[in-house]
């Protein structure tokens, strides 16, 4: 869906939105500050209020790491909250 917008975009002649070029390399680099900053946070939350989202959030910390590029714990994520903690 991006890089069809960026397509788009180029067809135009207008500048490309950031990371929506095809031919330009970012998202591996991208995808952890989104992480970061939007996905872990919301989980986390979700699972401190919906403990039955637990499961979900540790498929979400496995992509992140996955992302990271390696295997280690990240940092963000060595205070999570026990399932059905408040």
């Amino acid at each position: 869906e991006f890089f069809r917008q960026g397509d788009r975009e180029k067809a135009l002649a207008l500048p490309v939105s950031p990371l929506f070029d095809r031919d330009k390399p970012g998202i591996t680099k991208s995808q952890p500050g989104f992480f970061d900053f939007v996905v872990v946070p919301l989980f986390v939350n979700f699972s401190s209020i919906f403990p039955g989202m637990h499961p979900m959030l540790q498929l979400v910390l496995q992509n992140y790491r996955y992302w990271q590029g390696n295997t280690a714990t990240p940092a963000a994520t060595t205070d999570l909250p026990s399932p059905g903690a408040q």
